[in-house]
């Protein structure tokens, strides 16, 4: 795995490479760092850390490079956006310049990954656990914490009030491991580049069939996901999203989690048990009227078993289930059916999704 970090003060960079030194396995992972001003090559796979001084935080710099990275298909999460010098910085002025951070990048990213760190303060701590008696820190005049109420205290404060703990906690560091381990570790996937000119889409509650018969669209890019952590963690605004389930477990879902997602479809699958026209007559109308916001279509998976085994006509024809409708909707005679493949993918409902998500 690999990070670059791009820096817009050089003044920072020998103690964030004894930080990051820390954080990760260097035997796993890379950290290159460079210039948030001079040329990078944005078409390698990488996750993106910005270290920002408050005062510049919201730089032309940032945007240009945060543009270039989305339009070579990253992924918006994996950029962490961090900005330094946090304990120079009063609790109001954090909430200034992290909206102007925001608002800088919205174009580009809606929900920015923003992390307030104090490397100095981290140093200071790091230096305190060594040595509780080591006078750089008696002299120490520049760090400065500010508690849940914005007053400002001295290093010389939290050290006789025994608050050193709220020292490290506050350099923001925890929160980098926390990010380092639960965001990148466990989404690695993330530093996959996307393919621009296609359609994205989720697929949660898998069926292998279904995936298979998607994937097959030239247009279309399917990415599984097992839960809804992952979900949330890996859909992107313009994405596509698809959620799985049998028509036994359709009410099951939870509709509320699925509300707060963009551009959901729920395929209810009949497997062996119901046609499509089945499904649409009960479930899906019903479930449509009863949540507008989400899309419903029907599916078939074991027409889709049918096509990949390659059932013969016979087969077909004496196969009680299948039932092959006209043009007007109504069951036709099987065996004035031509084309089968076509007649199978039809019933599975597979075009409809194709035409829905495309």
């Amino acid at each position: 795995m690999k990070i670059v970090l791009f820096y817009d003060n050089e003044m920072y960079v020998k103690k964030w490479k004894c930080i990051m030194d820390c954080l990760v396995d260097q035997d796993s992972t890379t950290v290159t760092y460079t210039s948030l001003f001079d040329h990078y090559k944005m078409e390698d796979s990488f996750f993106s850390f910005f270290l920002l001084t408050p005062q510049q935080a919201a730089s032309m710099p940032l945007l240009e490079k945060v543009e270039a990275l989305i339009e070579t298909g990253a992924h918006e999460k994996s950029m962490l956006f961090i900005i330094n010098d946090k304990d120079q910085v009063s609790l109001e002025e954090r909430e200034v310049i992290t909206t102007e951070v925001c608002k800088t990048l919205e174009k580009y990213i809606l929900s920015p990954e923003i992390l307030w760190t104090s490397s100095h303060g981290y140093h200071l701590y790091q230096t305190f656990k060594k040595n509780h008696e080591d006078e750089g820190l008696k002299r120490e005049l520049r760090y400065t914490y500010w508690n849940t109420e914005g007053e400002p205290l001295t290093l010389k404060d939290m050290m006789e009030n025994q608050e050193m703990s709220l020292v490290i906690e506050d350099s923001g560091i925890p929160a980098l491991t926390e990010f380092i381990e639960n965001q990148m570790l466990l989404f690695p996937q993330r530093v996959n580049r996307r393919d621009l000119s296609k359609k994205h889409v989720l697929l949660l509650g898998d069926n292998r069939l279904i995936r298979d018969a998607l994937a097959e669209q030239d247009n279309l890019v399917i990415h599984k996901v097992e839960n809804f952590n992952q979900l949330e963690q890996e859909a992107m605004p313009h994405d596509c999203i698809l959620i799985f389930t049998s028509h036994e477990q359709v009410e099951l879902l939870d509709y509320e989690k699925l509300n707060s997602f963009s551009s959901v479809t729920v395929l209810i699958d009949g497997g062996n048990q119901r046609n499509v026209w089945e499904i649409h007559s009960d479930e899906a109308s019903q479930l449509t009227v009863k949540h507008p916001y989400l899309r419903f279509i029907e599916v078939c998976s074991y027409y889709v078993e049918c096509l990949k085994v390659k059932k013969t006509p016979e087969e077909l024809i004496d196969d009680p289930f299948i039932v092959i409708r006209g043009q007007h909707g109504f069951p036709i005679y099987k065996v004035e059916i031509s084309d089968w493949d076509e007649a199978l993918l039809n019933e599975s409902g597979i075009p409809n999704v194709i035409k829905a998500i495309s």
